[in-house]
């Protein structure tokens, strides 16, 4: 089959395409989270100010660059602990479990820089900026907070790199994208897609000969006449039986001599001999 013969396959099965595409947009649609949720950012700044940065004329040791960015990773991954998370809903003091508030932020490292960024997410853009902001404040107390080991000199060791807000939270102005334009269009093109597939497929097994194509096609000779469908085949019947009767008095000889004498006829020749 060419390009023109799946076209027309399709056209003759444009109804199970539209029916795919309307169902592929349905299930995209209902399948589709449609909640506004706002998102903010916090930005926090880590000051390496205990690294002794030694140099090598004026560049900065790569061990001690490799240094900081392994402590930012892992600051990163500390903001995400049930630590973080408790001490985030004791400044909130909402009705939400710490695992809760926490599964609403992510954390990530500003690349190149000494800057951590917290975001938080929810369906409320005040309550995502409050969110983020306590999870921020509890982090920079939980890193910034000295340790319970004492020293051998008296006291105790003292808190991690400082951390400090660099830029707070803001209550967001505007909804994030819900997606849901881009998930049905992909619906409608994976059904249109599908539909397609399947009408080829099942026209493929279909070994049913119904045009002097495939009878070429599938026989490997040409095509000397076609019998019609009979669409109606008792009108097609008296069709025939009244064609054959019209040859029949077509075919019948003319009379031949003088017409035989009518009524009208008589009655003029009486006239005239009187």
């Amino acid at each position: 089959m060419d390009l023109r013969d799946y076209l027309q396959l399709l056209l003759r099965r444009r109804i199970v395409l539209v029916v795919a595409v309307v169902v592929g947009v349905a299930i995209a649609y209902s399948a589709t989270d449609r909640t506004s949720r706002y998102e903010t950012s916090a930005t926090l700044l880590v000051s390496p100010e205990r690294f002794s940065l030694e140099t090598e004329g004026s560049n900065i040791s790569f061990d001690r660059i490799a240094v900081i960015d392994r402590l930012l990773f892992t600051y990163s991954r500390m903001i995400k602990s049930d630590r973080v998370g408790i001490g985030a809903a004791e400044l909130l003091n909402l009705e939400r479990s710490p695992q809760s508030i926490i599964g609403s932020v992510s954390a990530e490292v500003v690349n190149g820089t000494q800057l951590l960024r917290i975001t938080g997410t929810d369906t409320n853009p005040a309550t995502a900026r409050d969110i983020t902001n306590a999870v921020a404040q509890s982090f920079i107390d939980a890193v910034n907070s000295p340790s319970d080991t004492p020293t051998e000199e008296g006291g105790n060791i003292p808190g991690g790199v400082p951390v400090s807000i660099f830029e707070a939270a803001a209550v967001p102005s505007q909804p994030l994208s819900t997606g849901l334009l881009g998930n049905v269009l992909l619906g409608a093109v994976f059904g249109l897609l599908v539909a397609a597939g399947v009408c080829i497929a099942v026209d493929a097994l279909d070994v049913t000969v119904r045009s002097v194509h495939d009878a070429e096609h599938r026989l490997g000779v040409p095509v000397l006449g076609t019998v019609p469908v009979l669409r109606n085949p008792s009108q097609l019947l008296n069709r025939t039986r009244a064609e054959m009767r019209q040859a029949a008095r077509a075919s019948e000889p003319e009379p031949s001599g003088p017409a035989p004498p009518t009524a009208d006829g008589d009655a003029a020749e009486e006239r005239a001999r009187a």
